[in-house]
């Protein structure tokens, strides 16, 4: 079964290809300048299906209902389930183990944009708590990996940008859970530098990874 770490790497990994296909693919363009958002998905997912490979199984499915998440991973149906629950909602990428079985759900956004980056952390939220253990069910944990891309300006660096969307997820209301950050920068040496509209300037790209998991004494 794929740990904690194993998965943060993969999805790394995804976005770093991701992003380096969609530059060469485009010529000039990053993934934050237009909606390909799938295209991320897509890649993160071919990176976590390699760690399942390496890792001796698992599968993993793609855009998986509420519903289905929660009737696979055999929680009991007793208690609440949130408003989340009350609509057709859909998790970007399940992962699953031998036996078809969920165990971490994640969601993927090309950017951060504090209300729609809230509605996936809350819905994760509810998923971690309604399926985990402690519901008999089998879903350890939720990942919200979000892509960053800008120019390097001072005191407008994209750790400042993250560590600034730590302290945003800090002051949320997740009871029950342990949140935990990893984040990525690169280039890992110096910067990308950029011309757009005549200017040019020195960018850099990452990703910033939201981790929620059941706290084993709730």
């Amino acid at each position: 079964m794929l740990t904690r770490d194993v998965v943060v790497e993969a999805v790394q990994a995804g976005v770093l290809n991701a992003h380096r296909k969609y530059e060469a693919w485009s010529g000039v363009d990053w993934i934050g300048d237009f909606g390909v958002e799938g295209f991320l998905v897509s890649e993160i997912a071919s990176e976590l299906h390699k760690a399942q490979r390496r890792d001796g199984g698992g599968t993993l499915c793609l855009e998986l209902p509420f519903k289905t998440l929660k009737e696979w991973s055999g929680a009991s149906k007793r208690g609440r389930t949130g408003r989340h629950w009350a609509r057709q909602r859909r998790v970007d990428i399940a992962l699953l183990n031998k036996e078809q079985s969920p165990i971490h759900a994640i969601e993927v956004k090309r950017q951060w944009l504090k209300s729609e980056c809230r509605k996936d952390i809350e819905k994760l939220h509810s998923l971690v708590t309604r399926l985990s253990a402690k519901h008999q069910g089998t879903l350890k944990s939720g990942f919200l990996a979000v892509y960053y891309q800008g120019p390097r300006k001072p005191n407008k660096t994209l750790r400042k940008r993250m560590d600034d969307a730590k302290q945003y997820v800090r002051r949320l209301p997740t009871p029950g859970v342990n949140v935990r950050f990893h984040k990525e920068l690169w280039p890992k040496r110096g910067f990308a530098e950029r011309t757009l509209e005549g200017k040019t300037a020195e960018w850099e790209y990452g990703c910033h990874i939201i981790e929620l998991s059941r706290k084993s004494s709730a």
